[in-house]
């Protein structure tokens, strides 16, 4: 349940989740705050993350709550099959590191 949600805001539902899950809400929280509820199937990356930064600096949103499991590139296999079993709750990050190549000319 959104806690931190002004009087008259909104809460998003983001994302997907298994065939027929369900949460719970405090109706009387939603009715007095007049809190909307809406749905998003999905971010738009340059409209959002600019203003999730933002509640994110104001303590609004919790990053590091937001990501429930990290795993690296090699087992990112297992972390789909995980995620197609419904084992992981919340969201999965998968770490991908750079290695940078660095070719320098050679004078002759």
């Amino acid at each position: 349940m959104c806690t931190k949600c002004p009087d008259g805001g909104k809460a998003v539902m983001i994302g997907l989740t298994l065939s027929g899950a369900k949460g719970e809400v405090d109706i009387n929280h939603l009715v007095r705050r007049q809190i909307k509820v809406i749905g998003s199937y999905g971010g738009r990356a340059r409209q959002d993350l600019p203003k999730l930064i933002k509640l994110a600096e104001r303590g609004i949103f919790n990053l590091e709550a937001a990501v429930s499991r990290k795993c690296k590139f090699e087992e990112a296999g297992e972390a789909y099959k995980d995620l197609d079993q419904g084992s992981i709750v919340g969201r999965a990050v998968v770490e991908i590191k750079r290695s940078y190549l660095c070719i320098k000319k050679m004078s002759t």
